[in-house]
């Protein structure tokens, strides 16, 4: 798999999990700072990648180093786990 698709995609794995637990919060009515920083993070990191997918006129198949790669990939399912584990526990 290319490394720069696999960087988008935790990005926007770990974005979207963080928009989601910030907008269920607000959601069910705790409307906090937390909440609300989640939830623009989140929309923000997983439209930025969206954006930059439509819109990007280099390779998307690009990243600064491999080692952001790996670093973004270990917190995107990292991400999925605790997630997981929330929802179970």
């Amino acid at each position: 798999m290319h490394s720069g698709l696999l960087y988008r995609a935790s990005v926007a794995v770990c974005g979207g999990c963080l928009g989601a637990a910030g907008l269920s919060m607000l959601l069910s009515g705790h409307v906090t700072l937390t909440a609300v920083l989640l939830s623009v993070g989140g929309v923000g990191m997983v439209g930025a990648v969206a954006y930059d997918a439509v819109v990007s006129t280099g390779s998307l198949t690009t990243v600064p180093d491999d080692r952001v790669v790996a670093v973004t990939t270990t917190m995107a399912l990292l991400t999925v786990v605790g997630g997981l584990w929330e929802a179970v526990v």
